[in-house]
């Protein structure tokens, strides 16, 4: 048989020696054959290479010979002996190399669920997928390519063997996913496929095979692969290269996917910086006088900051300058939010390109008044630090720090700090403007009294750690040495409490009293000489309305009760604002029956007329808030919330803000917080002139919808169907009765205070929960638990419903929402899970339905990527949570199609 020719035709072979001549022949080539095999007339010599259709001869003998064959072969005891010579032998020559590509290939084709396998088939094809390991597939195609002597006929084999290893484990997935259980042997080996890809990859980066491994690494990040245990994996391996192929795959890919590998590199680090105590400033342990900072500049928390410098000067050093926007910290508009220790890192590694420019860049996004309003604290502890390391690099430029220093837009900035409502973003700002001020070089720098940074609390602690930072000696990185990685252990679970000690009931010395029962029979006659009683007399409650105020029947001439009369006060009827703030504080159950009772009317008739709710609106609020059902009031839930919403409507402003802090504030109960969110989410619906609903039902509503609609995507069926075929309309409860029609129209339309007064001041104070409630005091995570952050998620996805119109929803709203919804997608909670994807679903769909896709899309390519991977990784999860992650998924892919065909109608 020539090397030229194929071998016969698996079709024609009709006897068992047809089928061994047919199948062994070609093993010669590699020198395959087995040795209880005898020897075959004509056996070719081995060559060390196979020729171009070994892959065809694969894919026939898997669909066709081994249907009939199989059992033939496993009597003989070769079936693995021939799988493993047609498909996997071992790496030791070209050839074998050849091998392992037609593999893959042949693979890649049968991996699919339209084109369903014999059952013969699929187990060998079983078989083979097993013993594909990540490290010996690239090896093998890298050998494979760069033996190939013709630069385009490599190119091209190349880029086809990246997308298929890259897409290898989502076939396999489709294919034995929905087999459950009895694939699990097949499905965890793949698991881990991009890790150990990752490994292999930097194992084998040299100069020379660098624009390959580029091709790879972006189709890898383009399906959303590149992720921060992509990194995990690579960085024992990259902390111990040099730069120079680093930097010939730098320029090999575009911008978009140089981006996404950088940040998924940050986001590795910042999880991992997460895991220690030296990522803030102050840390959890460190609440002590005096304490602050002793874990944040020791020599240990620089090795880390090193080691992530590191890091990203291999990875990233050929990155134009500013580098600020690589990783999202260069706008007004950037969202991404990074520990301190993180951002000395990249601060360092920003400054090494052109140093001046990159201060001026950085000093121009810290001055945005944008930035400052929107920006939440843990931001600006990063961008303050981020400003404090670049200015150390250019101490020796007093004259460049001074042009800057004396612009308007510094001015602006540090104006806008000192006008900020939180006393730690006030501190911050002054700290730069100070700094900013000495390292200016002028005679007399700007200084703020000792007592601003002495003391504790509002950020005195962090600003003194940041300017020991700053004003330390030396270089940067005290030591050059990069962290031990092995040596490194991640806890993902807390430390077992240990059981709480039962105490132990009191101890009495006093025996207890003895009380003589009463007599069952009484001498009436003995107290006939005593004075009358007053007379009792029943009262008639004929009507049944609760707003009157009975006194007890009591006799004129008793002066022991004159005292009582004189003190006792009837309860009124409010008929000013003011007036609720004493009947719900009072700890009286006609005067909180009265205040619930009318407050809803009260404030609705005074909505619009001059300044009487926006002078008492917060003192009403938090009275409302904090009130508790202690005398168990008819209607209490429901009127309190009502009122509340009332109030939202009649001031957004400062109310629903002051809502806000205080469901992250530590002194209310579950009941209380839910309340507040539920009064949000209603005065929402009722200013947008939607029904009013509950935020659950009215979030799944949303959620179906979206699904519906995303599925008419994805089915041509449901496209078919969709004009004709009626919503379905998920059952919804209100909360009580419809709301009373209005006297007078809201003071600001929905659309203009949904961003500014409902969305954004919600997402900020859950982010600061989130970050510091649990360092902060005792008893904050009550403010994250599972049921608050589900019921703020599902309020968050009522607002975007109702504010969909809202001016910059698709360019400045949905990002952040989006980037909020992400951190909580991976809880561990399944009802915080379900809303993080109904609020993305709702918020993608918002964006779908006003025409705006391609814009969130285009611009927030990175975000939509990691959203579709999270999406993609629930969908063997909860029913819910599967709907909706499919829905995710399909949403997404359709707004990337529709930026690939705009890109493609240029």
């Amino acid at each position: 048989m020539s090397d030229e020719a194929g071998p016969t035709r698996m079709r024609a072979a009709t006897t068992w020696e047809q089928v061994v001549e047919t199948t062994f022949l070609p093993l010669c080539l590699l020198g395959r054959l087995p040795p209880t095999r005898v020897q075959l007339p004509e056996a070719p010599a081995p060559t060390g290479t196979v020729p171009a259709w070994w892959g065809t001869c694969q894919h026939m003998l898997l669909t066709n010979l081994w249907v009939t064959w199989s059992d033939a072969f496993r009597q003989h005891d070769w079936y693995e002996t021939v799988l493993q010579g047609w498909f996997v032998p071992p790496v030791d020559s070209l050839g074998a190399a050849q091998v392992w590509t037609h593999t893959l290939a042949t693979c890649t084709a049968l991996l699919t669920v339209r084109a369903p396998c014999h059952p013969a088939t699929l187990e060998a094809l079983t078989y083979v997928v097993t013993r594909l390991e990540a490290s010996t597939v690239f090896s093998a195609s890298l050998q494979a390519c760069q033996d190939e002597p013709h630069a385009a006929r490599r190119d091209i084999q190349w880029a086809e063997a990246a997308a298929q290893m890259s897409a290898l484990p989502t076939r396999v997935a489709n294919v034995y996913g929905p087999q459950g259980a009895s694939a699990a042997s097949v499905l965890d080996p793949y698991k881990a496929w991009v890790p150990l890809l990752a490994v292999a990859m930097v194992q084998h980066l040299d100069e020379s095979n660098a624009e390959l491994i580029a091709v790879l690494l972006a189709r890898l990040a383009r399906a959303g692969h590149v992720t921060p245990a992509f990194w995990e994996a690579a960085a024992p391996y990259v902390l111990q290269q040099s730069g120079e192929a680093w930097e010939r795959i730098w320029h090999g890919m575009e911008e978009r996917v140089c981006e996404t590998m950088l940040l998924a590199l940050l986001h590795m680090w910042q999880e991992r910086m997460e895991c220690t105590p030296y990522a803030y400033p102050v840390a959890k342990d460190e609440r002590a006088p005096g304490t602050e900072g002793r874990a944040f500049l020791t020599t240990d928390a620089m090795r880390y900051a090193y080691s992530a410098y590191r890091m990203l000067v291999l990875v990233a050093g050929a990155a134009d300058a500013p580098r600020w926007s690589w990783a999202r910290l260069g706008t007004a508009t950037d969202t991404a939010t990074y520990a301190p220790l993180l951002c000395v890192s990249v601060a360092a590694w920003a400054m090494e390109a052109d140093g001046i420019e990159s201060l001026a860049a950085l000093l121009r996004g810290w001055s945005d008044v944008r930035r400052i309003t929107r920006a939440s604290l843990a931001q600006e502890e990063g961008i303050t630090t981020l400003v404090l390391v670049a200015l150390r690099y250019v101490r020796d430029a007093p004259e460049a720090v001074r042009t800057h220093a004396t612009s308007p837009a510094i001015l602006r900035g540090v104006a806008a700090h000192m006008e900020h409502h939180h006393p730690a973003f006030r501190r911050l700002g002054m700290l730069v403007a100070e700094v900013l001020s000495a390292a200016s070089g002028v005679e007399r720098p700007l200084r703020f009294p000792d007592t601003v940074w002495e003391g504790r609390g509002d950020g005195r602690e962090t600003c003194r750690v940041l300017r020991a930072l700053y004003d330390r000696d030396g270089p940067l990185w005290p030591s050059q040495d990069v962290i031990c990685w092995e040596m490194e252990k991640r806890s993902t679970t807390p430390p077992p409490r240990a059981p709480a000690p039962i105490r132990k009931s009191p101890v009495t010395v006093a025996l207890p009293r003895r009380v003589p029962p009463r007599p069952l029979v009484v001498d009436l006659e003995s107290e006939a000489s005593a004075p009358p009683l007053p007379a009792m007399h029943a009262l008639a409650l004929d009507d049944e309305s609760d707003d009157e105020v009975y006194d007890e029947v009591y006799d004129e001439g008793d002066t022991s009760l004159m005292l009582d009369a004189a003190l006792r006060k009837k309860a009124k009827v409010p008929v000013y604002i003011y007036e609720l703030v004493p009947l719900l504080r009072e700890r009286d159950y006609t005067a909180n029956r009265l205040a619930l009772k009318h407050a809803e009317t009260l404030i609705r008739r005074k909505t619009g007329w001059g300044n009487e709710i926006a002078e008492h609106a917060v003192d009403v609020a938090v009275a409302l808030a904090s009130l508790q059902d202690t005398y168990d009031l008819c209607a209490f839930e429901e009127r309190r919330t009502r009122a509340l919403s009332a109030l939202c409507i009649a001031a957004p402003g400062p109310v629903v803000d002051c809502l806000y802090e205080q469901v992250f504030s530590p002194h209310y109960a579950l009941a209380q917080r839910l309340s507040m969110l539920r009064a949000v989410a209603m005065a929402a619906q009722e200013m947008a002139g939607l029904p009013v609903v509950e935020a659950v039902a009215a979030s799944r509503q949303g959620a179906a919808w979206a699904t519906e609609r995303a599925r008419a995507y994805g089915s041509e069926q449901l496209t078919q169907d969709a004009r004709t075929r009626p919503r379905e309309v998920v059952q919804s409860t209100r909360i009580a009765a419809p709301t009373a029609p209005w006297q007078v129209r809201p003071t600001v339309p929905f659309t203009q205070a949904a961003a500014q007064a409902f969305l954004f001041p919600l997402v900020r104070r859950c982010e600061a929960a989130l970050q510091h409630g649990s360092r902060t005091y005792a008893g904050s995570d009550a403010t994250t638990s599972p049921p608050v952050l589900a019921a703020v998620l599902h309020t968050l996805c009522v607002l975007c419903q109702a504010g969909r119109n809202a001016p910059f929803f698709a360019t400045r709203i949905a990002p952040d929402v989006l980037l909020f919804a992400e951190r909580l997608s991976s809880h561990k909670d399944t009802s915080v899970v379900e809303a993080a994807f109904a609020l993305i679903l709702v918020v993608l769909d918002a964006v779908s339905e006003a025409g705006s896709a391609h814009l969130l899309a285009r611009e927030q390519a990175p975000l939509l990527v990691r959203l579709q991977s999270v999406a993609a990784s629930q969908l063997a999860g909860h029913d819910t949570v599967e709907s909706s992650a499919a829905a995710v998924v399909l949403r997404i892919s359709e707004m990337q199609e529709q930026v690939r065909q705009a890109l493609l109608s240029l």
